[in-house]
């Protein structure tokens, strides 16, 4: 059984099947507050966070820096007969 958190309603949304409005506090289990928290509508209520070991990182930029250019570019002149 998953414990419920409570959180605070951000913005109104349908909670099965009825409305809340901003500012009602709501309970739910830990994946649909993760899931409302990402969508803006809620937040934690009474401070409890959410542990940040338990939060993904944030992903490294793994893109390849951009070579320095040291050739000059070759004309593209053709030879003409």
């Amino acid at each position: 059984m998953t414990d419920e958190i409570e959180v605070k309603v951000l913005k109104p949304f349908l909670n099965g099947g009825s409305m809340v409005d901003n500012g009602d506090k709501i309970k739910a289990g830990e994946m649909r507050v993760r899931d409302l928290e990402r969508n803006g509508l809620v937040e934690r209520a009474g401070g409890n966070k959410a542990p940040a070991e338990k939060m993904a990182k944030a992903p490294e930029n793994k893109m390849a820096t951009e070579p320095a250019n040291k050739a000059a570019p070759k004309s593209a002149k053709k030879k003409a007969k």
